[in-house]
């Protein structure tokens, strides 16, 4: 951790399921490990990395919908367990009764003690209907329908309409 926290090394290009605050330690922890080898006693599920991700976002969420904006089809790729320590979580729960077995068997455990800097503290957030990507989406089809029947009827051409659809398309497409 100290080599990290050395001035050249603070600054790095970060990568939100490959090279983040949760896999940089899983690397040190290897890399300081070798030869030996950490047994995990704790099975990760196999899931998408969008199911992860989901788990901690809310489902129909505008935090998943940009996630899903910005991740893509590649989330939808199954993470391996040892690409699911993205998660500061499934990190912890994969070395949680962990032991280091050096190369004549022997074995130690690998936490050996836990200490918690900040109490996790649940907070609910009240989501009503009209707060979710879906009720946009749908106000926003019928704003559509409407404009595009009134055209039709007046025999008339709305281009800004054509304008803020390709403006907003094109930039959640970036």
């Amino acid at each position: 951790i100290s080599v990290n926290y050395l001035p050249e090394n603070r600054e790095y290009l970060y990568n939100f399921v490959f090279d983040n605050c949760a896999t940089r330690p899983r690397e040190l922890i290897n890399q300081i490990v070798k030869p030996k080898t950490i047994e995990a006693v704790n099975e990760i599920e196999y899931k998408s990395f969008r199911d992860w991700v989901g788990a901690y976002t809310g489902k129909y969420s505008w935090l998943q919908f940009g996630i899903d904006l910005v991740f893509g089809r590649d989330a939808d790729e199954y993470a391996t367990p040892y690409q699911a320590m993205f998660l500061p979580e499934v990190l912890y729960k994969s070395y949680d009764g962990a032991k280091i077995v050096d190369p004549s068997g022997t074995e130690t455990p690998f936490i050996s003690e836990e200490r918690y800097l900040v109490e996790k503290r649940d907070e609910l957030q009240k989501s009503t209907l009209f707060s979710k990507p879906i009720f946009v989406t749908v106000l926003m089809l019928l704003i559509g329908l409407i404009i595009t029947f009134r055209e039709n009827k007046k025999k008339k051409h709305y281009k800004i309409m054509d304008f803020l659809l390709l403006l907003i398309t094109g930039i959640a497409g970036l």
